[in-house]
């Protein structure tokens, strides 16, 4: 009897970061920004990528007619949190995979007010008084505290 052959999987998300379908040579690639690429799950929202870029008109057309049009706030949801991410350089943007990584992530005042208190108005607008439109996560590894404020620094700045 032959052994089984084993598989190792080395990257725990397919994000567009770890795995890039186009150049492991797919046509098209369909992306959801929901989760990882948006950062927060409360936008929704997704992106086709193509490998030919002369049938983009084609796509664009279909897409129209079909009403794929993001919606205006859930493009400045998805915008915000990946220009953070994209500054952060010791921090992961990334709820809970970190373990001994610093880890941060954010979280919308209207997410936070749905799914975590049971509040009446007036204490929904105290609360909201207080957060603002959100607010970051931050889970602290065991990175030099230094190299932790110089990377929040120059992401912020």
């Amino acid at each position: 009897m032959k052994p089984v052959p084993t598989f190792r999987w080395t990257l725990p998300i397919a994000t567009p970061v770890s795995t890039q379908p186009i150049a492991l040579g797919a046509d098209y690639v369909v992306h959801s920004l929901t989760k990882y690429i948006c950062g927060h799950g409360d936008a929704l929202g997704g992106a086709i990528v193509v490998r030919d870029h002369q049938r983009l008109p084609e796509l664009r057309r279909v897409l129209v007619h079909q009403g794929a049009a993001l919606h205006p706030f859930a493009a400045w949801l998805i915008a915000i949190a990946r220009q953070l991410a994209e500054r952060l350089r010791v921090f992961a943007y990334a709820v809970s995979l970190g373990k001994t990584k610093s880890l941060l992530f954010y979280i919308p005042t209207d997410d936070i007010l749905r799914t975590s208190f049971q509040l009446d108005p007036p204490g929904a607008a105290s609360y909201r008084s207080v957060d603002g439109d959100g607010l970051f996560r931050v889970s602290l590894g065991l990175e030099h505290p230094e190299d932790l404020i110089r990377d929040l620094d120059q992401a912020l700045a």
